[in-house]
């Protein structure tokens, strides 16, 4: 929707009333574009902060996991070594309901191949963009758009708030009075106003004929 905006401005000195409504018009659309780039630069920058605060703790949650893992891999190594226990005591295939064994019993050979893989994860992820955070889910999505918001451009020079159809200017010629207008109006207001004097005056002459009647009237009786 569209919306007109007329704006005037009056003063003794045409010239000057022209320059300051002009130059009016223009700072008031320079501050309002500020404050509206104002605005999407602080949307922008808490959006920004929101996801890297949520991309910190993705990244947090997944370095616990990790430790934790190690540890705990770790340990059921040292365990299984101790028993001497080389391969699994069964395969994943015979592990019936959500019974989960110990970590030691899928013996040393398996534990050392995970514990490698751990390692070799850090290794791998330093070719990656994003690092070991391609490992994380979610993550990487997340770090692509906050890398897309931190490298958007607005042009503001190019913002255009409103459209001004015409500048204020000094009139070519005086503002003249409308003369036959005028005349028009005082000749319709002097016979209306003759009109009711008219009427005004056949009433009261009237009313002034009643009143002898009566006087007459009681003089006769």
């Amino acid at each position: 929707m569209e919306t007109y905006l007329q704006v005037s401005f009056e003063l003794s000195d045409p010239e000057k009333a022209a320059e300051l409504l002009n130059a009016y018009t223009e700072f008031t659309l320079a501050a309002k574009l500020a404050d509206v780039k104002e605005t999407v630069d602080s949307k922008i920058t808490a959006q920004i902060e929101k996801w890297e605060y949520d991309a910190s703790k993705l990244r947090e949650e997944y370095k616990g996991e990790q430790i934790r893992k190690n540890l705990l891999l770790t340990e059921a190594y040292d365990i299984a070594e101790a028993v001497n226990q080389t391969q699994p005591l069964f395969s994943k295939s015979e592990i019936v309901g959500t019974y989960e064994p110990p970590l030691y019993m899928f013996g040393t050979k398996a534990l050392r191949a995970e514990i490698r893989a751990i390692k070799q994860r850090e290794n791998m992820a330093k070719s990656l963009p994003y690092g070991e955070d391609h490992f994380i889910d979610k993550l990487p999505e997340l770090r692509f758009k906050i890398d897309q918001l931190k490298n958007i451009e607005i042009d503001f020079a190019k913002v255009s708030l409103a459209v001004i159809d015409e500048q204020a200017f000094v009139p070519v010629k005086p503002a003249k009075p409308k003369k036959l207008l005028i005349v028009a109006l005082a000749c319709v207001a002097g016979l209306f106003g003759g009109v009711m004097l008219a009427l005004i005056m056949a009433a009261f002459k009237r009313h002034k004929a009643k009143i002898k009647d009566k006087i007459k009237a009681r003089l006769n009786n």
